[in-house]
């Protein structure tokens, strides 16, 4: 039962064989709805939308499946995470959906996504690996989006969180620059 737990926290759709397991690990309440939460966030993070729906369909809690519609809605739309009272209640876990969401909004929109991201971070602390994709993010939408003067003063400011391949970006434009 410990290693079938195990296998349900993997955020991605498991074989049809292990849905017997699942559903004796849900019988008797060795999945718990916090445990559930958790793979759904997996799944929305690993873009796996059908099995996120799959596991939001089965929240019985509604704040669960409150939050969940509005996570749903966040990867559909980078747009929503502006909604700070929707998104105001963090977790651990949910953090790096945040960030991917600011992540995918830089891209359009990086002055925004750059707004909005200032505002998270005041009130959470979010895993490096999510600064750093967050970083990266915003300095290459500010660059391609006309805005490079801005981009490397971000990066400047944010260097100690900068992942190395965003480094070597700044260092080829450089380059190219003489």
């Amino acid at each position: 039962l410990n290693a079938g737990i195990e296998l349900w926290r993997t955020p991605q759709a498991a074989p049809a064989g292990c849905e017997p397991l699942f559903a004796i690990l849900v019988n008797n309440g060795l999945i718990t709805q916090e445990l559930a939460w958790q793979r759904y966030l997996g799944a929305l993070l690993n873009r796996d939308h059908e099995l996120a729906r799959e596991l939001a369909e089965g929240f019985g809690d509604p704040r669960y499946q409150a939050a969940a519609n509005n996570y749903a809605a966040l990867m559909r739309d980078p747009r929503l995470v502006a909604n700070f009272a929707t998104f105001a209640d963090q977790t651990a876990n949910s953090l790096p959906v945040i960030a991917q969401a600011i992540g995918e909004l830089a891209r359009t929109d990086a002055v925004a996504a750059m707004g909005h991201w200032s505002h998270y971070r005041q009130a959470n602390q979010f895993p490096v690996a999510s600064q750093q994709q967050v970083i990266a993010s915003l300095v290459r939408g500010l660059y391609t989006q006309g805005k490079p003067r801005i981009a490397l003063e971000y990066l400047d400011g944010n260097i100690d969180m900068a992942p190395a391949d965003l480094l070597e970006w700044r260092l080829r434009l450089a380059l190219k620059d003489g």
